[in-house]
């Protein structure tokens, strides 16, 4: 016990002062990264290792889940400062230059009613999307139950519709408080791709939403303080775990069970699902339970030597173009297949965890150390840029979409393909490279991306 407490204080010391020396705002990377993945890497096994929770299916263990627990925050505690390290590391002259050359690196102007327009675009065919498949799969329970077990395989694009109409329709409302005008459509546009979301069951692209509208602020218009980001994280905490228990409830819908509205509100009002272990599990920090149980059954005997990262490399091919691509290719579905078989649905491990499973304590070091030092390079950017808000969309794509809270992740080609090119799309659509605002071949008004004094 009195060692366990020991390497929770150290633990968590770390952190602090991780925190406290490389912070240059309450939004870079490294705090970010912190705050994000401590209830999975801190939190979580900390809780199991002092008694006071168990992991999830116990029947998947044969060993002291506390001996499991601590082991594994201890692999965390590697791949902590292993970031911390390689974040460091890549604070010099080379890391600046490669972030110049990300995309809107270079002072463009948005052009508002394009925006606004593609906003609409977008926002449209993610409804008319919504209501085909309400429509063709008999109701909205039934619909958010396929969404998660394999609906859009093959058409992953359409799964991200939404997703790029609420991200962009944030930075079309922001815009739009920056003018004290022309509220409507954009208010309309990231309400309806909120709702189309929540009809996936995406609960993740719902908080990216509200962060991306909290960050613009932060960054355009008044800076927000640490209270304000503990009284949002709180909100936003409790919100995410709302939804998951609203989520549950449509879709039992699709077992032929009705659910009312009061039926919904009722469990979400229930005092007893509002637990801190609750509300901790809620956050998907139940990846720490299932990655105790790979401690437990890998080590340098049978680890996977690279095959995630192989199938998430051959993930971008269409299944078009090659019938015969393996069905599985992320690792919650290979966890599933193994521990769970004829279940649906993928359960991650976290990134560390597959960084584990493929070359163990090897490749948490150097995937943790090579995910540090690419988040520097992306701070750098946003710093370059001076906090304009397309870069302000790019940086917390990567952050909360693209990454995972921080970590290069075995799907990045995937993830590149289908969020970051409908981004940079959408960019080059609505910006013009110019010096200053203009008006030049009837475009519609703009503004300014340029540096602004802060």
């Amino acid at each position: 016990m009195i060692a366990d407490l020991f390497l929770i204080i150290a633990f968590s010391g770390a952190m602090i002062a991780t925190v406290v020396y490389f912070t240059e705002d309450l939004l870079d990377p490294i705090t970010i990264f912190t705050l994000l993945n401590s209830t999975r890497f801190l939190m979580r096994p900390a809780v199991i290792m002092l008694g006071i929770d168990l992991p999830e299916n116990m029947h998947l263990f044969r060993m002291d889940v506390q001996e499991l627990a601590r082991e594994t925050m201890l692999i965390f505690f590697l791949g902590y400062l292993s970031f911390a390290l390689g974040y460091g590391l890549a604070n010099g002259r080379l890391s600046r230059r490669l972030a110049t050359y990300l995309m809107g690196y270079r002072p463009s102007i948005i052009r508002v009613a394009r925006l606004n327009l593609l906003t609409l675009i977008v926002v449209t065919l993610s409804g008319v999307m919504s209501a085909y498949y309400i429509i063709t799969l008999g109701g909205l329970g039934n619909y958010m139950t396929e969404a998660r077990l394999g609906l859009f395989a093959g058409t992953a694009y359409l799964q991200h519709l939404p997703e790029l109409a609420v991200f962009i329709a944030a930075l079309a409302l922001y815009i739009a408080f920056g003018r004290r005008r022309g509220f409507l459509i954009p208010a309309l546009a990231f309400f309806f791709s909120l709702v189309f979301l929540f009809m996936m069951g995406e609960r993740g692209g719902i908080i990216s939403a509200f962060l991306f509208l909290a960050v613009l602020y932060h960054f355009g218009v008044r800076r927000l303080t640490v209270w304000n980001y503990l009284a949002f994280g709180l909100v936003l905490s409790l919100l995410l775990a709302g939804l998951g228990m609203a989520r549950k409830e449509i879709m039992k819908s699709d077992e032929g069970t009705t659910v009312s509205t009061s039926r919904m509100l009722e469990v979400i009002g229930d005092d007893e699902q509002w637990s801190a272990l609750s509300v901790l599990q809620h956050l998907n920090a139940n990846a720490t339970d299932h990655f105790m149980v790979i401690v437990q059954d890998f080590d340098i005997t049978n680890y996977t030597y690279g095959d995630d990262f192989y199938r998430g490399l051959i993930g971008v091919i269409p299944r078009a173009i090659w019938p015969d691509k393996p069905e599985r290719i992320t690792t919650g579905q290979w966890f599933t297949e193994r521990y769970f078989p004829g279940k649906p649905s993928g359960r991650p491990i976290t990134t560390v965890g597959i960084y584990y499973l493929n070359f163990g304590y090897v490749g948490v070091f150097l995937g943790m150390l090579i995910s540090g030092a690419f988040c520097r390079i992306l701070w750098h950017y946003l710093k370059g840029v001076n906090y304009r808000p397309w870069p302000v969309i790019l940086y917390l794509t990567f952050m909360f979409r693209i990454l995972s809270w921080g970590t290069l992740t075995p799907t990045l080609p995937m993830d590149l393909i289908l969020v970051f090119m409908p981004i940079y799309l959408a960019y080059h659509l609505t910006t013009t490279r110019a010096a200053v605002p203009s008006r030049a071949g009837g475009a519609g008004p703009a503004l300014s991306m340029a540096p602004q004094k802060r």
